[in-house]
């Protein structure tokens, strides 16, 4: 034969070669010792017939799992530990495999991702060709959503829709119900929410559980009440929780050639404090509890040079104008990206000397950008009328930009109030936001730690705590576009203030 150095003949020679050595595992001998391991133990099974996927060390958290053979369960702990997808393949995929009849349930918030996600283990089945060779796979309904595989109902069901007319062709209700992605970050700071998702759980799907039946709930602790925390308390014996590290700060996936200690020790130095609280370490922050006074820094801004300083308004609501309670940030940051409050003001005063308030700020600061004022019940109506008279007596003007609250979403905190006033805790407690030290001792001042040290609790105030989130969430905003206009720049009708549907 002649030889050839082809980068195309050696291709199409390496691919048939490759063929057939998967043909060569395609044989009844090396099926029966494959299914000898496999249909034993879960862990054997992940590792044939999907070594791709699980190929570290087996963690605590799987071996868990691969015991569970019946009951209602439910499992958390830290993000990339692998819950869902062991689950989806130890158990889902396996069943299928193995049962010859019954309904397997999967249970997502939504039922378009329910349906999602059935359609992706199907795929995983169907390109699999030593799995559906093993087990001679067949798919005899292909719906998406309600598939039928050698007998088994494979069917996606939600929260949004319920599941209780649900049972196959001999009545029989569910063999194995997983339960994933019922809430999230913008769910969870509803109660009525949370009560949903547990009974969704408690009442539908367990009630539809074959009494030999397992189901398995997976999800963060992403709040201190949401869903997988009221179960894990109500049916402590049957929760199961892994932590990103040990109490020592080891981490708890021993062997991993990523998750090593010095992973989990940058990582917790990138995300939100409450985030690597709740979804690593299993241990939400209680209301109450999010905000440490150690974390309080006090700098000499004298020698500071800062990229821009704003100011965030919270005007509350009173008898009068003057009565109602105003809450009021300046935030500045530095070159080297400091955060730095510059003032802060909580006081039940006239609108007249709020905004002489400002322009001191204005001209005391050279960096000072704008007046951030909050219009979520649209307080500029109010405001606007002493604001014209001040611009009048003082032949003067601010920028002025206004502001709703669902302007406030992050990456991972949603825009209601307590959400929002969460993004401070990460630069609090990695020493990245300080305090002006002039500010120590005012009135103001302590009325504001007092709302740092009470955020949580029933009734506190936090006008003063959430005009400071909402500077720090604006004031890298204003860097990240720096070409925001204020109404003071635009053209508007001023008999009608058609101007301000705009905003």
């Amino acid at each position: 034969m002649k030889r050839t150095n082809s980068p195309v003949v050696l291709k199409e020679y390496l691919r048939k070669k490759l063929d057939t050595l998967g043909r060569e595992k395609l044989i009844p001998e090396q099926r029966l010792l494959r299914r000898s391991r496999a249909d034993y133990s879960d862990l054997d099974f992940a590792t044939i017939y999907f070594p791709a996927i699980f190929n570290e060390p087996w963690n605590n958290l799987h071996l868990h799992i691969a015991h569970l053979q019946s009951g209602k369960y439910t499992i958390s702990g830290a993000r990339k530990f692998g819950k869902s997808a062991f689950v989806m393949v130890a158990k889902v995929i396996k069943s299928l495999c193995l049962l010859n009849e019954g309904i397997i349930n999967i249970s997502l918030r939504t039922q378009t991702n329910a349906k999602e996600r059935t359609a992706s283990i199907v795929r995983l089945i169907k390109r699999n060709k030593l799995l559906c060779y093993d087990y001679n796979i067949k798919v005899t309904q292909n719906l998406k959503g309600y598939y039928i595989i050698n007998g088994v109902h494979l069917v996606a069901t939600s929260v949004q829709t319920g599941l209780r007319s649900i049972i196959n062709d001999n009545f029989k209700r569910f063999n194995l119900s997983v339960n994933d992605d019922l809430y999230n970050i913008n769910t969870v700071f509803s109660d009525n929410d949370n009560k949903k998702v547990y009974d969704f759980i408690t009442s539908e799907v367990y009630g539809q559980m074959e009494d030999d039946g397992l189901s398995i709930t997976l999800g963060n602790s992403i709040n201190a009440k949401c869903p997988i925390r009221m179960l894990a308390e109500e049916y402590p014996e049957n929760h199961f929780s892994l932590p990103a590290t040990n109490e020592t700060g080891k981490t708890n996936w021993a062997g991993h050639s990523l998750y090593t200690d010095s992973f989990w020790k940058q990582k917790q130095t990138e995300i939100p404090h409450s985030v690597w609280m709740g979804e690593y370490m299993d241990k939400p922050v209680e209301k109450g509890e999010y905000f440490d006074t150690a974390w309080i820094k006090f700098i000499d801004i004298s020698k500071l040079n800062f990229k821009a300083i704003i100011t965030v308004i919270d005007p509350g609501y009173g008898s009068s104008p003057s009565a109602c309670k105003k809450g009021i940030a300046t935030l500045g940051i530095t070159h080297d990206n400091k955060f730095v409050c510059l003032d802060i003001y909580l006081r039940n005063e006239d609108y007249s000397l709020v905004f002489s308030y400002i322009k001191a700020l204005q001209k005391r600061l050279p960096q000072w950008k704008n007046l951030y004022f909050e219009n979520d019940f649209n307080q500029w109506f109010i405001a606007k009328p002493y604001y014209d008279d001040w611009c009048k007596t003082n032949s003067n003007s601010i920028p002025i930009i206004l502001f709703t609250a669902r302007e406030m979403k992050t990456e991972f905190f949603s825009s209601d109030k307590e959400s929002r006033i969460m993004n401070l805790i990460h630069p609090h407690q990695t020493g990245n936001f300080y305090y002006c030290e002039s500010m120590k001792g005012s009135a103001d001042y302590k009325e504001y730690i007092s709302q740092y040290t009470g955020f949580g609790k029933k009734g506190s105030l936090v006008d003063g705590l959430d005009a400071m989130a909402s500077a720090y969430i604006h004031i890298q905003k204003f860097l990240n576009s720096n070409q925001i206009e204020t109404f003071n720049q635009k053209e508007f009708n001023r008999d009608n203030m058609s101007w301000l549907n705009r905003f």
